[in-house]
């Protein structure tokens, strides 16, 4: 080959690894990144987001730039936030701007846009079947046979997406009403993520069948948040039946946790979502940010040279993560999946165990009905009915007829509409007997 050739040829892969490494950064490929913690990214500076805060008691919820600020700067007519403070603080992690848009339809038919109705349209939400909406039109007409205590607060909750507790659900407000009071707790199922619209959840579709709902749902959250929403809530909102949600998916604590004012169980970051505790130990956003950190570059620790030549650049951290991927190349972080991994079984169960007694313990002293609702993970394995049994003492109940392929959003984790329906028809059958007592006894006092 000539001199020439070679020359030519050299030069033209060193173009093409240049232009390889520039559409490879561009596009998010980060030397020195492995792809194994999804949603965490490097960041220049951590921003901490205000979606949530966490109160006296512990209790993880919205905070007031949700909603109290969102709602006053949120435009109905372009569905759009018109504070740019606001949008410094917020993330739409778990779909706050979406509830507003839905809201916004309740409350007035919002301009045309080709490109929210197909948004409409891939999301399987239609407006026609909000069920608050159409509640709130039987209300108008005098449809609605409950009292007028459930309609004002019904009617409070139509007015904002959340209320001033942090919740989005009725006012948490101590209620002398004829209806039954039902305290549901749980995460993003008893909140709505999924639902399309969100406001046809199973705990909005209860609400508009004439139960009192207190939907006490918070993302992301754990078995110690339930136990500390029932210690703070019940004896304000005196519910007189209380509905714990246990989602069979990630309601296993593999750590003890007890919530603190100070320590908010997760950080919602710029740089990703993480949990406050990732092995046992709380650690600050920055802290672990740094810790998350750690688990997601290389070279690690041990300062290998050949990880170190792969960090430098995006196509070598392809190389390295595929070497990975296959187990040729070692990393800090499997040690610590691999102690994750092996926490036993036992004692995650006795662990989590700890907290949904202590909610059956509540109820009992002030001698409230308690259902241990169960939400099966129905697309990864089977649920262990054993478990629930030692969990619950042998106290819960679990629907039967819920199918992965059609009652969870997308073969996600969360409940579709469908799913919302037939879910709300399981927690109907387990309260109608409360109901019917609470009425008869209502109906005793007035004669």
């Amino acid at each position: 080959m000539k001199k020439s050739n070679i020359v030519l040829f050299v030069f033209s892969v060193i173009i093409s690894l240049l232009f390889a490494e520039f559409v490879l950064r561009i596009t998010g490929t980060h030397p020195g990144f492995i792809k194994s913690f999804d949603g965490f990214t490097i960041v220049d500076n951590l921003r901490v987001y205000k979606n949530f805060a966490t109160d006296e008691a512990g209790i993880y919820k919205f905070s007031p730039w949700v909603t109290d600020s969102l709602l006053k700067y949120f435009d109905c007519d372009t569905r759009e936030n018109t504070n740019p403070e606001i949008e410094k603080v917020l993330y739409d992690g778990d779909k706050v701007y979406y509830i507003y848009e839905c809201f916004c339809k309740q409350t007035k038919t919002p301009k045309f846009s080709l490109y929210w109705s197909l948004l409409e349209y891939m999301n399987g939400g239609d407006a026609d079947t909000n069920c608050l909406v159409e509640t709130h039109h039987r209300i108008l007409q005098n449809q609605v046979t409950a009292d007028e205590i459930w309609k004002g607060a019904f009617m409070e909750y139509f007015s904002r997406p959340f209320n001033q507790d942090g919740f989005r659900s009725i006012p948490f407000k101590n209620y002398a009403t004829k209806q039954l009071k039902v305290l549901v707790i749980g995460d993003s199922f008893v909140y709505g993520m999924d639902a399309h619209p969100q406001q046809n959840s199973f705990v909005d579709l209860l609400l508009s069948r004439g139960y009192l709902v207190y939907a006490a749902g918070i993302p992301g959250t754990d078995p110690a948040q339930y136990a500390a929403i029932a210690k703070k809530y019940i004896p304000i909102l005196k519910p007189d039946v209380v509905v714990s949600c246990l989602y069979t998916g990630n309601d296993f604590m593999k750590y003890a946790r007890e919530p603190d004012a100070h320590r908010p169980h997760e950080h919602m970051t710029n740089a990703g979502l993480f949990t406050s505790n990732p092995y046992g130990k709380y650690l600050s956003a920055e802290e672990g940010y740094r810790f998350y950190v750690s688990l997601s570059t290389f070279p690690d620790s041990t300062n290998r040279l050949f990880d170190r030549i792969c960090s430098y650049t995006s196509i070598g951290s392809l190389v390295w993560n595929f070497l990975y991927n296959k187990g040729m190349v070692s990393h800090v972080s499997q040690k610590f999946y691999s102690n994750e991994s092996m926490i036993p079984a036992d004692s995650i169960y006795a662990r989590t165990k700890v907290y949904t007694k202590r909610i059956q313990s509540i109820c009992q002293n002030d001698s409230i009905p308690f259902i241990q609702a169960v939400i099966p993970e129905l697309d990864v394995r089977p649920v262990d009915t054993s478990v629930l049994s030692f969990l619950f003492d042998g106290q819960y109940s679990i629907p039967q007829n819920l199918d992965a392929q059609t009652d969870y959003y997308k073969r996600a984790i969360h409940f579709n509409n469908n799913g919302a329906y037939k879910y709300a028809n399981f927690l109907d059958s387990l309260l109608k007997p409360y109901a019917r007592a609470k009425a008869l006894t209502f109906a005793t006092k007035i004669l």
